[in-house]
């Protein structure tokens, strides 16, 4: 295993970083429009949809093709 000195966060975190946000905007966004979501399920999406995009983007020099 490598250890990477570089202090800038990887894409992965990165991802994962603004999907959280993503997911606390759009809870605010629905509570303007009137839609009541409480703290814990706005937590939890936010939790939710920071691991999908964490997960879902590639590691840097990582080929996802099988060949």
């Amino acid at each position: 295993m490598t250890v990477d000195t570089d202090p800038k966060p990887t894409r992965k975190v990165g991802a994962a970083g603004l999907g959280g946000a993503a997911a606390i905007v759009l809870a605010w966004a629905l509570g303007l429009a009137g839609v009541d979501v409480p703290p814990e399920v706005s937590a939890a999406f936010a939790t939710l949809l920071a691991f999908a995009a964490g997960y879902l983007t590639p590691e840097p020099g990582h080929r996802t093709d099988a060949t």
